[in-house]
């Protein structure tokens, strides 16, 4: 089984980065390789619950996000330093597991292949 990482480093909305690292996700996931999500930078943003983008005419990826580790088996990682910068908490976010820069270090060397968004 080869296991490959998605890296979102860009917001949730002003372009479709973060839907296509959600559908790429879904569609490697599906072909039965192990997939985890690292949100880094500002694709933290993606997780933070309560978003109302309707004027963009989209719909909130924190609601995609929140369920993919249940649909798909995709586990899900918020780096620590990049909510500290933000000013977010794990209480803002839907379920993820909060990392540090080793532990994703060491998600890096572990996987086969990086796509990164």
């Amino acid at each position: 089984m080869n296991k490959v990482l998605v890296l979102i480093t860009k917001g949730p909305y002003g372009t479709s980065l973060s839907a296509e690292a959600f559908r790429l996700a879904v569609g490697l996931a599906s072909m039965e390789m192990e997939v985890s999500i690292a949100f880094t930078d500002d694709g933290v943003f993606n997780l933070v619950k309560g978003q109302t983008p309707d004027e963009l005419d989209m719909k909130p990826m924190s609601q995609a996000f929140s369920g993919i580790k249940q649909g798909f088996g995709v586990n899900t990682y918020a780096l620590d330093e990049s909510l500290r910068v933000r000013g977010l908490s794990a209480d803002e976010l839907v379920e993820v597991g909060v990392i540090d820069s080793c532990a994703l270090a060491r998600m890096l060397a572990d996987v086969d292949a990086v796509a990164r968004f």
